[in-house]
């Protein structure tokens, strides 16, 4: 990413607002949005039954990729443009190859103990069968799931991780204490994944705490670190490890 000395007279994170977070993050998801369910409606009002299938899950996944895409370059224009907020401020910085091994191993130990705990309370194929519909091609065609992974992976990652730890965490942590920051931007992060709605119950439940700790962990290595770099690749993995599992599966 450019760092901070290509903007001249960047300012440093302290000078963002509340609504410099919330109004370009708002224009991103209802403007790609919008468009998203429009084009739906024109494609099954011309095409119906298209939106079936693997035309479903290839909508969906562009879908998820402009609503990430565009919200990004929505808060890149207002953040890093409009307000002159730094890249190396939001948190683009390059970090030692130690970051991001050391998240990779406790990634693997994570999938291992949530693996575990799912077989444990016995939830584990009911959320996987609602994965599985919300996510896999009916044809497992090689493109379509590749549009998918890239979707769900880096750009859901760069999206993600630049609004919850580079923007909202930053501004919590301003005003708060660390570990108020941690658990309140990691609370919102579960919170608009809305898995205690979808799927609901107690998988539901557990995939929300489950993602609440994985929002712990990513905003404490981002606090140790000072690098949203090694969260994003993390990110990354764990929603291309997803999908890929649920193909192979």
């Amino acid at each position: 990413m450019t760092p901070d000395e290509n903007i001249s007279h960047a300012q440093p994170i302290t000078q963002l607002r509340l609504r410099d977070i919330a109004y370009p993050t708002l224009l991103g998801l209802v403007i790609p949005g919008s468009m998203s369910v429009a084009a739906a409606g024109f494609v099954e009002a011309h095409w119906p039954g298209s939106l079936s299938g693997n035309g479903q899950i290839l909508h969906t996944g562009l879908t998820i990729a402009s609503l990430h895409l565009i919200s990004f370059l929505i808060i890149r224009w207002w953040v890093i443009g409009r307000r002159r907020i730094g890249w190396a401020s939001v948190g683009f910085r390059a970090v030692p190859a130690r970051w991001y091994l050391i998240p990779f191993a406790l990634l693997c130990i994570w999938w291992a103990v949530s693996y575990a705990t799912y077989r444990a309370i016995g939830v584990w194929d009911g959320t996987m069968a609602f994965e599985r519909d919300a996510l896999m091609p009916v044809t497992p065609e090689f493109w379509i799931a590749l549009v998918l992974m890239i979707s769900v992976g880096p750009i859901a990652g760069l999206f993600e991780e630049t609004l919850f730890w580079g923007l909202i965490h930053q501004w919590v942590r301003i005003r708060a204490a660390k570990w108020t920051a941690i658990f309140a931007s990691s609370v919102l992060f579960a919170f608009v994944h809305f898995n205690f709605l979808f799927p609901g119950g107690l998988g539901g439940m557990v995939m929300s705490f489950e993602i609440f700790l994985m929002g712990v962990a990513l905003a404490y290595i981002f606090e140790q670190c000072g690098s949203l770099w090694p969260g994003i690749t993390l990110h990354a993995i764990n929603n291309i490890g997803v999908v890929a599992y649920l193909m192979a599966t």
